[in-house]
């Protein structure tokens, strides 16, 4: 795992460098020894993909920054020299360096992976490049490109001995090399040369800038610039140390934009303007070797003596070597339609600086005091100036001054101008307009007698006082201050929405109604002793404090949503901004009035926030110590930190190292980062480079993270997967194995044991029951006999009453009574017949229901026809009929077949009798029965007028049914129908 050194503080420093002759500095970025550089001599820096800085020295090895910590490596730690002449990035990523002795060294990973030694043929290292497509080269004694670890030449035109080393610059398909004064041209892809041009002076770089142009950096006489092989000198400011100009490396940032290094300071080409960039009067020169960019469009130099220097884009640009425009206790400004800045001072009047040169304007030039609070434009090119001492009023193109009597001695603390009137706010004497007249009229006297500052919202005007804040409106005034922690109302401000802010000296406060909602430290801001409190014409809103400027964004009802801090990290070096000293221009860009003399922030330059900002996760600890994750995790980042990780159950203390690499604000980033699957929500913006998790559940993760308050960063992520702990013996696969066996056997022996009791049991109560089955076989066999011998005796029984019916008839003539002892007789033959049946039947709960009825019929018709003249024909079903019906039913068949015999079939040739009997499926049983005779008189049937109809229906009756007698070509048809019962 990589070493990484202590943290290290960016060491600004400003008043170094100049722009041109505008008076507005840069930031300057320096990295030295203190800050963690190895040695301050450096000979070539680099700006790799990842965005870090690489620094090559001239004996301390090569050092790596990632805007925060440097890393250094050496000898010691595998480097092959310590003297880094060059250094370059292939396009793996990995880094090659070269040293003055021992080979080129390959950095992979934060560690040196290989050296690759220098062919024998090598007697002098010098530089290397890379080419368009990606290859190495490496020049020398000759010119050679890498293929793999094998060094290729191409040529040894190179001219020996080195009088200035040699240099490589690649465009395209070509690779420019210098060598004392001669200049080599080579095609990368055909790996030969293709041009060489000797000159009149020796060559310390080349910067191509077309196939048939470049310019040419020299050893000590300028810069040169060939077109088409013209050559011609380009024309450089030269310092006031050095009438020499030694060109040491060039950059090419975009089309007509050029950069050069020089032994003297730099130079910025820009089209035909040339800028120059030298330490101001009273330092020594910065001897530059080397400069390259980074990805937010800074410029960066390696020094011969101190370290790297960086100019560093911000929006904020000051005016530290202006004289006036420096001064800390300047309060208002103001900027004219001429460009001019004003700036008005508490003890030296008014400065007024055009880009050149400042005029001073005093109470020798006739201003009321020296001590300057507040300007305002006036009328017919006026200046309004409000001093300490009375009113003063500048003309913008004579700066002639003239004084209104009307306030003399009074302390002007704020002048503001409102279509046609200027409003003047006075400490004691109250509140005043002036009209383009120059009359003076006061405002409520009564209610006024001291103003600190005046705001308007459309046709109300607004003013703030030591007691709180007034409304005036219509010739009326209303007092509020109700919600104020600080009554003294020192600023006001009316937002984008039509809100009145105030500013006071423990808060700022939003007039909501007739109350006001304060804001302090603890809803965001940086500090809440508030000297400046202005609305943009973009819709910010700007609080300027002790602690340096809070831009507010505000929603459409005027919450606060979002507060971003600017102070020295950010490029506002002021930090403490004075009361009264805001003014905004027409191009949005607004000054402030700071302890540091007057600062300008710029929009179009605040870009930082909108930059692709690289974030990487540069180390993993488990419980706060260097842990190995292992191979298996898969595919590792330059870091050494792999895309996945996958930890036992009980590692669950886990520290995410992470940085961003933002040269804008390097100390100052803050970062929010987010474990998906644990957190809720991303963390509240830090400054810390590390989070830490502890008690991480056992499941898959993704810890996330990235640049607060940027939506343009990048979001460097990892997945974590923690298995689950092993479980408990009893919970484990071989102890459930286990417990099935144990189960299984208990089951078996269980279901053994049980299967036999119940095999014994069983052959048991089987024994039993056959016991009990002989028995009730045998009860039932003597039950079955006593039934047959009951039913034997009851036939036998009514076998004497019919044989005493049969004996009495043979005592009487009368042939009424014999026909009544005949039909008794057949009545009881029929129930006898029933008994009969039961007494042969095995079965003594039924009947043979057909062969009953047959014998029935036939000894019905045997007792009455002698002759046996009568036919029948029968359809009989054996139905399941209960004893219980059979008697009424047996009955019924008799009286009919009887009346039949007696009545219906004396007279008829060939009688014949039908019977048919059938059961449904439902349970009804049917009994119809059929003669050919002529049948009898319907009236009899219907009035009950035989003792044998009457029987058959009382009989029907019993047996719950229906009988209906019908006829069929004068035949009678008996047909009833019952349901069985259950």
């Amino acid at each position: 795992m990589r070493k990484v050194l202590h943290s290290i503080r960016l060491l600004f420093v400003f008043c170094l460098w100049t722009l041109a002759s505008t008076g507005q500095e840069s930031n300057v970025v320096q990295f030295s020894i203190p800050e963690g550089l190895p040695q301050s001599q450096v000979n070539k820096i680099l700006f790799d993909s990842r965005g870090m800085l690489w620094v090559a020295t001239s004996g301390g090895g090569i050092a790596s920054f990632d805007g925060n910590n440097f890393m250094t490596l050496d000898e010691k730690k595998g480097l092959a020299g310590n003297i880094v002449l060059d250094l370059e990035e292939d396009k793996t990523g990995r880094i090659y360096t070269i040293s003055s002795w021992g080979g080129i060294s390959v950095i992979n990973k934060n560690s040196v992976e290989k050296v690759i030694p220098f062919p024998d043929e090598f007697t002098a290292s010098s530089s290397l490049e890379k080419d368009a497509y990606g290859n190495i080269w490496m020049s020398g004694s000759r010119l050679y490109y890498l293929e793999g670890d094998e060094f290729v030449p191409v040529t040894t035109d190179i001219s020996l001995p080195f009088v200035v080393p040699v240099n490589m610059k690649s465009l395209g398909s070509k690779l420019f090399v210098t060598s004392n004064n001669k200049l080599i041209v080579v095609d990368v892809e055909k790996k030969k040369q293709v041009f060489s041009k000797t000159y009149d002076f020796n060559i310390q770089v080349v910067l191509p800038i077309g196939e048939q142009s470049w310019y040419i950096g020299t050893a000590n006489e300028g810069l040169y610039k060939e077109e088409n092989g013209i050559l011609t000198k380009v024309d450089l400011p030269i310092s006031s140390l050095s009438a020499e100009i030694s060109i040491t490396d060039a950059y090419k940032e975009n089309v007509n934009n050029y950069w050069f290094s020089s032994r003297n300071g730099a130079y910025h080409i820009q089209g035909s303007e040339v800028v120059y960039y030298e330490k101001t009067k009273g330092f020594d020169r910065y001897d530059c070797a080397s400069i390259c960019f980074d990805a937010q469009g800074n410029v960066w130099f390696g020094t011969r003596g101190e370290g790297v220097i960086g100019i560093v884009n911000t929006p904020f640009s000051y005016y530290k070597t202006v004289n006036g425009l420096n001064k800390s206790d300047n309060f208002p400004i103001y900027e004219d339609d001429e460009s001019r800045i004003w700036a008005g001072n508490n003890e030296e009047g008014v400065f007024i600086y055009d880009g050149e040169k400042v005029i001073n304007l005093t109470t020798k030039d006739g201003l009321t005091s020296n001590k300057v609070r507040s300007f305002s434009p006036g009328f017919h090119d006026e200046i309004i100036v409000g001093t300490g001492d009375g009113l003063s009023i500048i003309n913008t193109k004579s700066l002639a001054i003239t004084t209104l009597e009307d306030f003399d001695g009074q302390y002007v603390k704020v002048v503001k101008k409102r279509d046609s009137v200027v409003y003047v706010g006075t400490v004691g004497g109250g509140l005043y307009t002036i009209n383009a007249k120059n009359e003076v009229n006061r405002l409520f006297e009564k209610e006024l007698n001291s103003v600190s500052s005046i705001a308007f919202k459309k046709k109300q005007l607004l003013v703030g006082n030591g007691v709180g804040c007034y409304v005036v409106e219509d010739s009326s005034i209303q007092f509020i201050q109700n919600g104020l922690i600080n009554t003294y109302v020192g600023n006001m401000a009316i937002d984008k929405n039509g809100k009145i802010w105030v500013g006071t000296d423990r808060e700022i406060a939003r007039l909501d109604g007739n109350e006001f909602t304060s804001y302090t430290e603890a809803d965001g801001l940086t500090s809440a002793l508030v000297y400046i409190l202005y609305a943009d014409q973009n819709g910010y809103l700007w609080v300027g404090t002790n602690k340096g400027l809070d831009r507010i964004t505000l929603d459409n009802q005027s919450n606060i949503i979002k507060i971003r801090h600017f102070g020295y990290t950010e490029g506002f070096k002021g930090v403490e901004v004075n009361s009264n000293g805001v003014f905004e221009n027409d191009k949005g860009e607004l000054y402030f009035s700071t302890i540091e003399g007057i600062h300008k922030y710029m929009p179009s330059y605040d870009y930082s926030f909108s930059y692709n900002t690289p974030v990487y996760i540069s180390g993993i600890k488990l419980f706060l110590e260097d842990f190995d994750f292992g191979s298996e995790n898969g595919k590792e980042n330059w870091f050494e930190v792999p895309e996945s990780i996958t930890l036992e159950h009980d590692q669950s203390h886990l520290t995410f190292e992470y940085f961003a690499v933002d040269y804008l604000n390097p100390t100052g980033v803050e970062y929010t980062y987010f474990l998906e699957g644990f957190d809720k929500k991303w963390s509240p913006p830090t400054k810390s480079r590390y989070a830490v998790y502890n008690n991480i559940p056992p499941g898959n993760y993704v810890f996330k993270v990235k640049q607060a308050g940027n939506e343009f960063s990048q979001t460097a992520s990892i997945n974590i997967y923690i298995k689950k702990p092993p479980p408990p013996f009893y919970k484990s696969v071989w102890f459930a194995l286990l417990m099935l066996g144990v189960l299984a056997l208990i089951i078996y022996y269980f279901t053994e044991y049980r299967t036999s009791k119940l095999r014994n049991q069983q052959l048991y109560l089987e024994s039993k029951i056959e016991e009990r089955t002989l028995e009730i076989l045998e009860s039932e066999k003597e039950k079955t006999v006593l039934l047959q011998e009951v039913h034997h005796r009851v036939k036998n029984n009514l076998q004497i009453i019919i044989s005493l019916f049969r004996l009495q008839s043979h005592f009487t003539d009368n042939e009424e009574a014999l026909d009544l002892f005949r039909n008794s007789q057949n009545r009881i033959r029929s129930m006898s017949k029933i008994h009969e049946k039961l007494y042969e039947t095995k079965d003594l709960s039924k009947i043979e229901i057909k062969s009953y009825m047959i014998e029935l019929v036939e000894d019905l018709v045997a007792s009455y026809d002698i002759n046996n003249e009568v036919t029948i024909e029968h359809q009989i079903q054996d139905c399941n009929i209960n004893l219980d019906e059979l008697t009424p039913l047996a009955l019924i068949i008799n009286e009919i077949i009887t009346n039949s015999l007696k009545y219906g079939l004396r007279e008829v040739d060939s009688p014949k009798i039908q019977i048919e009997l059938s059961q449904n499926e439902v349970g009804f049983t049917y009994l119809k029965i059929a003669d050919n005779g002529p049948g009898f008189d319907p009236d009899i049937w219907d009035n009950h007028q035989s003792m044998g109809v009457e029987l058959i229906k009382t009989l029907t009756e019993q047996l719950d049914g229906e009988i209906r007698l019908s006829f069929e070509e004068n035949h009678p048809i008996y047909e009833l129908k019952f349901k069985a019962s259950k």
